[in-house]
């Protein structure tokens, strides 16, 4: 009974830590057109999302201003279960969707890009390219290091190009880095089922913690 009473206690704590943090996540974008970009490399915290909205647009207000854009944020809970959920999944199949890319100007990936797990679990990202590009008929095929976080920086084409995965990665925003006129987007093909497998890992997380208690009956 003595080690029961003490995982008990050991659960409470535990789901007392998990939703005690009152404090949101705030990320800043920058919006033009119907498209949005992350210009905010660190998340920032905020104890509403007014304050989170007050935040991006002290700092980033006359950099969105410089391309005719305007600031807007993102607020999500801070605590475990969410972190948990939202954990960034790099892997899968994502469509370029609309007409966001400047083909007249601006090099950027078309149709459906694969993003797979390369040897000794690399990124491996492969597609094809249109618009205004160095090369006739670029095809992409490279690896990079698996990023541990929603958004990273790859080369394409020599070109860096930040790369950001929102909404529970079931979107993809793409935008070179000198140049913030280049950005597209692109959507999951298997999108219906990510949240739901995100969701069933956490449960599992929590079972596994409830199962434990067998050892102490």
């Amino acid at each position: 009974m003595h080690y029961e009473t003490a995982f008990i206690l050991a659960i409470v704590v535990a789901l007392s830590v998990i939703h005690s943090s009152d404090a949101l996540m705030c990320t800043c974008t920058c919006c033009k057109d119907n498209s949005c970009t992350r210009i905010a490399r660190n998340n920032n915290t905020a104890l509403t999302c007014d304050a989170c909205g007050s935040i991006c647009e002290t700092k980033f207000s006359s950099k969105c201003k410089s391309i005719s854009g305007h600031v807007s944020h993102e607020c999500t809970s801070d605590n475990l279960l969410s972190r948990l959920a939202a954990t960034p999944n790099w892997i899968g199949e994502f469509r370029i969707t609309g007409d966001d890319c400047d083909t007249e100007s601006c090099c950027c990936l078309t149709d459906v890009v694969y993003f797979t797990r390369g040897a000794n679990n690399n990124l491996r990202v492969q597609g094809q390219f249109t618009g205004e590009c160095p090369v006739a008929s670029p095809i992409l095929d490279a690896t990079y290091p698996m990023p541990s976080e929603s958004f990273t920086d790859l080369r394409f084409l020599n070109q860096l190009v930040t790369v950001q995965l929102i909404e529970e990665s079931r979107k993809m925003l793409f935008q070179e880095t000198d140049n913030i006129a280049c950005r597209y987007q692109a959507v999951r093909e298997n999108a219906a089922s990510l949240n739901t497998i995100n969701w069933i890992c956490v449960l599992l997380l929590l079972s596994s913690l409830v199962g434990v208690n067998k050892l102490f009956i």
